[in-house]
C-alpha cells in the first residue's frame, strides 16, 4: 500500500503522522528534537530516523511504498539547510518525494488551510510568520539556534 509520512520537527521534539493516499492518518510517532543548529547533524538524523522507521514499524510496511515524505524542520531557512536536511533524507533510505521546509511554514498552512494569514509560534523557539494573498510573506524571530 502506498503511504506518505509527515513530519513536525522542533527543537524539543520531532513529531510524525502516518497516512494512506485517501488522507487517514493511520499512525503517529514521536522522537526527540531535530534543529540541526542546536542538536547537531547525527541527533536530527536519528530523531527523523526514528520517527520514520517507528511509524513503518507500525503499520507494518517498508520504504518502498513511501509516495511522499513532507518535512517541517525548525532551523530549514536557508538553501544550506535544505541541503543539509536532504542529506540526512537521502542517508536514512528516502527515495520518495520530498517536500523541506520550515516547521513555521507547515503550522502556519495547517493552521489557516491555505497559505494566506498569521501565525505566532512559541515553543522551545519563537517565530511569527505571515504571508498576503499576493504571496509576500514577511517573519520575525526564528533566527536563533
Amino acid at each position: 500500500m502506498k503511504f506518505v509520512i509527515g513530519i513536525d520537527g522542533g527543537g524539543t521534539k520531532t513529531v510524525g503522522y502516518i497516512g494512506n493516499l485517501e488522507g487517514k492518518i493511520m499512525a503517529t510517532s514521536s522522537s526527540g528534537p531535530s534543529n540541526y543548529h542546536s542538536v547537531g547533524i547525527e541527533r536530527t538524523r536519528q530523531s527523523i530516523e526514528d520517527v520514520i522507521k517507528s511509524l513503518c514499524s507500525l503499520v507494518n510496511e517498508n520504504l518502498e511504498n513511501l509516495e511522499l515524505l513532507s518535512l517541517g524542520v525548525a532551523g530549514i531557512d536557508r538553501l544550506e539547510d535544505e541541503k543539509v536536511i536532504e542529506e540526512i533524507v537521502k542517508n536514512i533510505g528516502i527515495r520518495s518525494k520530498v517536500l523541506l521546509g520550515n516547521d513555521a511554514v507547515s503550522a502556519f498552512v495547517g493552521a489557516h488551510g491555505k497559505e494566506c494569514g498569521v501565525i505566532t509560534i512559541s515553543g522551545t523557539g519563537s517565530i511569527s510568520y505571515g504571508m498576503d494573498s499576493k504571496g509576500r510573506k514577511v517573519r520575525a524571530g526564528g533566527w536563533g539556534t
